[in-house]
């Protein structure tokens, strides 16, 4: 799929209707098979902090993941949004503790109400789990439009593994882009794992998982 001629408005529109339309059921089995190709990836990896995000009715679902890292004796740090209309500039991240002490924030999200630990902490992250409504093989995302992420990532060590959760459906051939969009490592969806092959340096990206 060729979505090169959309601008990334109307994509956005087209791919939250599809979300949409899942069931929970639906939403339920696609997060326990991204969680099996994830398992195998984490157990070469083995962060030891992950900045990862609480998602959405209509995103990827993280809660298994977020306890699987957790259970591993893994730090997670979630992103701090605010409560407002808009997405904050500067961005936050707080650490996760239990999912009784987080709050709703911008567009549907979930964040800790533990205190924030400011931008700089996303240099402590050994790996950085993303959201988004499409990628590509190539390495390029499309996000929900607030420019978070790509702000929130020039705190980032380089070579940090980034991995972009989507719904298999969701991967398309390429995306408008703009000049400060940042490229991610790999695509985890509930079909697979796609590794791609962009020009930031990262020797340590994990192999693709077996079957």
């Amino acid at each position: 799929m060729d979505d090169q001629g959309q601008s990334k408005a109307d994509l956005r529109r087209q791919l939250r209707a599809r979300r949409r339309t899942l069931s929970p059921a639906e939403q339920n089995r696609r997060q326990d098979s991204r969680l099996r190709w994830l398992r195998a990836a984490l157990d070469r990896l083995q962060p030891r902090v992950v900045a990862c995000y609480a998602a959405s009715p209509d995103e990827p679902a993280t809660a298994s993941l977020i306890d699987h890292l957790t259970a591993a004796g893994a730090t997670v740090i979630l992103p701090v949004v605010g409560q407002g209309k808009g997405l904050p500039q500067r961005p936050d991240w707080a650490r996760w503790t239990t999912s009784e002490q987080t709050q709703s924030a911008w567009h549907g999200l979930s964040q800790p109400t533990t205190p924030p630990l400011g931008p700089s902490e996303l240099t402590r992250a050994d790996l950085i789990v993303l959201p988004g409504l499409a990628g590509t093989p190539g390495g390029a995302r499309l996000g929900q439009g607030g420019g978070w992420y790509d702000r929130a990532l020039a705190w980032a060590r380089p070579a940090i593994p980034r991995w972009l959760l989507l719904n298999a459906t969701e991967v398309l051939d390429r995306l408008p882009g703009d000049p400060w969009d940042q490229p991610v490592d790999a695509l985890v969806t509930e079909l697979g794992w796609i590794d791609c092959p962009t020009d930031r340096p990262g020797p340590d990206r994990p192999d693709r998982p077996a079957d």
